[in-house]
């Protein structure tokens, strides 16, 4: 296995208001960042690929090789993909396309240089009179993210309780692709450090607020 250097990384957060996805944007199935095939699919213009989740997202497929098209409901609405519990059809192969949404453009956070991402699961006592062991239950799973970049400008404080996409790459020498953890976050504080001797950095603290995906490429 090789070990990635740590320099590849970066940070890409969403900024500024939902745009509308173009009528009939194509969809692309996402195997190759290690779904099951024919069950995953993003937008396939990866600038688009991050769902408005306040604005319902209208998606269809067509099995005859694009010549009619018919609404599916997807089972899952992930950040930025669909997900079906069904492979879709082989032969003809589906196809699929959002026909009305709203994306959220992302950008590079400019001024990264650290980032910790911290899952945890709620872990529950549910020991019973009688028994001689605790016995637990997993619950709902979460976790925080923490940023770290040089202070640029107050782009981040002002945004302080504003719900994001927060996409942590360890690779990003081949973005928009590359290995990465997508999640929505609440950014809830951030600490502006200012030393005489040293460049002034903040750090950001965010809530995750969603199953967090991991993308292989």
């Amino acid at each position: 296995m090789t070990a990635f250097a740590g320099r590849k990384s970066d940070i890409y957060v969403t900024a500024g208001v939902p745009v509308a996805i173009p009528a009939t944007d194509p969809m692309t199935d996402l195997t190759a960042s290690g779904f099951a095939a024919r069950t995953t699919y993003g937008i396939t213009a990866a600038a688009r690929r991050y769902f408005d989740p306040n604005t319902a997202l209208v998606v269809q497929q067509s099995l005859d090789s694009g010549a009619t098209w018919n609404t599916v409901v997807p089972d899952v609405v992930a950040v930025g993909y669909v997900q079906f519990i069904v492979p879709r059809q082989l032969a003809p192969l589906a196809q699929l396309r959002v026909l009305s949404g709203n994306y959220l453009p992302y950008s590079r956070m400019g001024g990264g240089f650290e980032w910790t991402f911290s899952p945890v699961m709620d872990i529950f006592d549910v020991t019973e009179f009688g028994m001689t062991s605790h016995k637990h239950i997993a619950s709902l799973a979460g976790g925080t993210i923490a940023l770290k970049r040089w202070w640029l400008d107050d782009s981040m404080r002002s945004v302080i309780g504003n719900k994001m996409v927060v996409v942590l790459y360890t690779d990003a020498s081949a973005q928009p692709v590359g290995s990465r953890y997508e999640a929505f976050a609440i950014l809830k504080a951030d600490a502006i450090k200012v030393a005489v001797s040293a460049a002034v950095d903040e750090a950001l603290n965010l809530d995750i607020q969603s199953d967090v995906a991991y993308l292989a490429a």
